[in-house]
């Protein structure tokens, strides 16, 4: 962001890095008057946003992407409702969309793209509309140049942008078994019925292959980076400290997925469906202490819990922003697993709200007002 705040030659760049400063400067502080000031700002920044995109030469620079991000952190942490935030969210998958994978080969515009990944992921999800991101190039073009720059949590994010495709797919199963049931009889939506869910049952097993074994690498790699603590909370024990704030985002985004994918299993296959019986190519001896092995959390509860004793560690003093900002996509997904008003609930409630006035990131506070529930599952507690 400095060097974007350094770029005089882009009013774009200049008034939308000083519409987030001030909002983020004046929430963090409880300075209404300089969270105003950074409405003017915000103002100013759409209009050269706009007038860049207008020009053929700015509108495909890294220097556009970049200002459009900022104002959707802006809208991260003014959040009024998640319509606006989304907005943003879209404009800058757009955006990249359209610059296409050969355009994110140069570090610094590989690190824009995986800066957003999970953003437009979770953009997707909660529209149910697949990710342009599941496409293979986008998956191994920006890394051509440079394979080792590819890191294990790059990896995880691959599987996470796969998601929303599936969430789509499940969507538009329901749709054919409706359909099927309005036309009884109707031989073909029987067999495109069946054919779906064959190709997706199959999509959502391979996926969970994926992920477990990913965890398995993931722990491998990085043996002896998790270990339990007294908690401070009566809803749990202990809590799961960590060596690194990248460790623990780990921990908790492969957590998420894991409760989006089971409980896009059982959408699919139903009663049968079997988590744990998911054939993995694992090696041994691989110590995973308090944390879940692949394939032995016992159910979606279990899962969530592991996201909620990662919370402390978050939002410690020392790294309560980035913290806060990593722990907003798991969180919402947990936030589906329980029951309204269990204490679980209404213990994530609080922390959502802590995050909000801690960290700033108001659609932490927004997203639950706004409805946590459902806004994955449509329909049902995820399991």
């Amino acid at each position: 962001m400095r060097e974007h705040a350094e770029n005089t030659g882009s009013l774009s760049a200049q008034t939308s890095i000083r519409a987030l400063g001030a909002l983020y400067f004046g929430k963090l502080h409880r300075l209404n008057n300089i969270a105003d000031r950074s409405h003017s700002f915000y103002g100013k920044a759409l209009v050269a946003l706009n007038s860049d995109l207008q020009q053929t030469e700015k509108a495909w620079s890294l220097s556009v992407v970049k200002s459009a991000m900022i104002l959707g952190l802006y809208e991260f942490i003014d959040c009024k409702s998640t319509s606006g935030w989304m907005k943003h969210a879209g404009g800058v998958s757009k955006l990249i969309e359209m610059r296409g994978p050969y355009r994110h080969q140069t570090f610094m515009d590989r690190y824009m793209l995986e800066g957003n990944r999970v953003t437009i992921a979770l953009e997707c999800l909660i529209r149910r509309k697949r990710c342009f991101l599941e496409h293979e190039d986008w998956k191994t073009v920006p890394y051509e140049l440079d394979p080792g720059a590819k890191t294990s949590l790059n990896y995880l994010h691959d599987i996470l942008c796969d998601v929303p495709g599936l969430v789509e797919d499940v969507g538009a199963l329901k749709e054919l078994a409706q359909a099927q049931g309005l036309v009884d009889g109707d031989a073909d939506a029987v067999r495109r019925k069946r054919q779906l869910e064959l190709e997706l049952s199959q999509k959502v097993l391979m996926e969970l292959k994926m992920l477990y074994e990913w965890r398995a690498a993931w722990a491998m790699e990085n043996q002896g980076g998790w270990w339990e603590v007294p908690s401070p909370s009566s809803i749990f024990p202990t809590v799961i400290h960590f060596k690194s704030l990248m460790i623990a985002n780990g921990v908790t985004i492969y957590n998420a997925i894991l409760i989006l994918l089971r409980w896009i299993g059982y959408q699919v296959i139903g009663p049968t469906f079997d988590p744990a019986g998911v054939y993995i190519d694992v090696p041994e001896g691989i110590e995973y202490g308090p944390l879940y092995a692949p394939r032995e959390a016992p159910n979606g509860q279990a899962i969530a819990m592991e996201i909620c004793r990662a919370v402390e560690y978050h939002l410690e003093e020392e790294r309560k922003s980035a913290g806060g900002f990593f722990l907003l996509f798991p969180l919402s997904v947990a936030c589906q697993v329980f029951e309204p008003g269990s204490r679980e609930a209404e213990w994530l409630r609080e922390v959502l709200d802590k995050v909000a006035d801690s960290s700033g990131f108001e659609i932490g506070r927004r997203f639950w007002a706004d409805g946590a529930k459902h806004y994955f599952s449509k329909g049902g507690l995820i399991s």
